[in-house]
């Protein structure tokens, strides 16, 4: 499902940057700049809509992160206003 493969690319993403296993990442690991390479990164090897959909899934889990651990609150707050992308497809042309 779209949700797991945002989720399973939010983990890998910075544990593959900080050279560690993904159950060592800590809460504090997710700023709106890592989030945002790592959307940079979905956007580089798939396209601008592959990185809004992912997007819109880490935007849920952060808001819902927010609600449950107050510590969260500031990070979840500039991940939840990271912008989608415009994107513009060219009309088919024969």
């Amino acid at each position: 499902t779209p949700y797991a493969r945002a989720s399973r690319h939010l983990l890998c993403f910075p544990a593959k940057t900080h050279h560690c296993a993904v159950h060592a990442l800590d809460l504090a690991t997710f700023t709106d700049e890592l989030v945002s390479s790592c959307l940079n990164s979905i956007e580089a090897k798939s396209s601008i809509a592959t990185r809004n959909q992912r997007l819109s899934p880490i935007r849920t889990f952060f808001a819902y992160l927010a609600r449950r651990d107050p510590r969260m609150l500031e990070a979840a707050d500039h991940i939840t206003q990271i912008k989608n992308k415009s994107c513009y497809y060219l009309p088919y042309q024969n």
